[in-house]
This record gives structure tokens, C-alpha cells and sequence, in this order.
């Protein structure tokens, strides 16, 4: 009973800073993007809050090299030219939690591509890290090697 009323408190926890970030999910009746420049961004600052919070599926969208050299702590890596044969389990290993992914791109246009593509499949509350691993790195985020 402890460890279900623990849960409860985390997923509230994590849909509250999902809220002050301005993640506000995904609903059908909203317009799916067209571009990838219409992807929604999520600044590092506001994912640094989600991501201690345990609020997000983190994406590395970068190569399977690049990765192994470092990540964001607890970051999955996808590919880009993986992301659509993959984008169900994507969405189920995000389950409530928002999906954001990242690249190196200094405009994200990896990460906004590979979030294009989830949300073509269906996958909502899907976010871009705006300056990808580099700005992670910049600000003091934590990585994995």
C-alpha cells in the first residue's frame, strides 16, 4: 500500500513540473505538426527540472558511436533513421511521461525530426531539447559515458 501511494506521489510530482515547464500534453484536437521546425522545444533549463523530476522519456537520436562516448544520465539511444520502426516502443516505454529527444545540431534538427516522426505515430507530448547534448553539457547536466 506504501509503495502505491509512493507512486501516486511521483507521478503527481512529475505531471507538476510537467505543468509549471509549460509540458502541456498532447491532445487530438490540436494540429499534429507538418515541419519539424513546428516540433515544440523545451528549453535545458525547464528539462533539467523535468528530467530530476523523472518526468520524461529522454531520446538520443545521435549515432550508436557518438552515444557510447556520452549521454544525458539515463538517456535511451534511438537513431534517427530508426525512430519510426521504433516509435511504438518508444511511446510505450514513455508510457505518461512527456518524450524528449536530442542531437547535436546546434538548431536541433535531428531531435525536431525524430519527434516529427513520433508524432506522426502517434506519440503526444513529444519535445526537442532546444541546443541538444552540447547545451546539456554547457549547463552542468548530467552525463553518462
Amino acid at each position: 500500500m506504501i509503495t502505491h501511494h509512493r507512486s501516486i506521489a511521483a507521478a503527481c510530482m512529475a505531471a507538476s513540473v510537467l505543468v509549471s515547464a509549460g509540458f502541456a500534453p498532447f491532445r487530438a484536437d490540436q494540429a499534429s505538426p507538418r515541419t519539424a521546425a513546428d516540433v515544440p522545444r523545451v528549453t535545458t533549463r525547464d528539462f533539467m527540472r523535468m528530467h530530476e523530476a523523472g518526468g520524461a522519456l529522454v531520446v538520443d537520436v545521435r549515432s550508436a558511436e557518438v552515444f557510447r562516448l556520452g549521454r544525458i544520465a539515463g538517456a535511451i539511444n534511438v537513431p534517427l533513421d530508426q525512430i519510426a520502426q521504433r516509435a511504438v516502443e518508444i511511446r510505450e516505454r514513455a508510457g505518461n511521461r512527456a518524450i524528449v529527444t536530442y542531437c547535436s545540431c546546434s538548431a536541433e534538427q535531428s531531435s525536431a525530426e525524430a519527434g516529427l516522426r513520433l508524432m506522426t505515430a502517434g506519440a503526444g507530448n513529444v519535445r526537442a531539447l532546444v541546443g541538444g547534448y552540447p547545451e546539456w553539457v554547457l549547463a552542468g547536466g548530467k552525463v553518462e559515458r
